[in-house]
């Protein structure tokens, strides 16, 4: 039996993987997990990084008001500002930041 108590810290956010699929998103908290005989695997994501990479999967999972995709056109260009200070410059295509508690501005 998979029983697992996992505390997830402010800065930081999880998926639940059972058999290798993702499952479930995790907020920071305390959880008990219980898979009875299927192999259950927790993945950490920092939120310290502005920009995330995801699978398709996981960001089915992941709630609208944690993500913020920006879409730059062929003659479009962005900066990625985190706590007033700019961070990242975004050239064109498709980017999905993460709005976590500081929640970083894009101009």
């Amino acid at each position: 039996m998979s029983i697992m108590r996992v505390d997830i810290g402010q800065n930081e956010r999880a998926f639940v993987l059972v058999d290798e699929k993702p499952e479930r998103y995790l907020v920071p908290g305390r959880y008990w997990l219980l898979h009875p005989f299927r192999k259950v695997r927790l993945v950490r994501v920092s939120t310290e990084q502005p920009l995330v990479q995801f699978d398709p999967a996981f960001l089915a999972l992941v709630p609208e008001t944690d993500l913020q995709v920006v879409e730059l056109s062929a003659d479009e260009r962005a900066i990625l500002f985190h706590k007033g200070r700019p961070v990242r410059w975004l050239g064109r295509g498709l980017h999905r930041c993460g709005r976590w508690s500081a929640f970083p501005a894009v101009s």
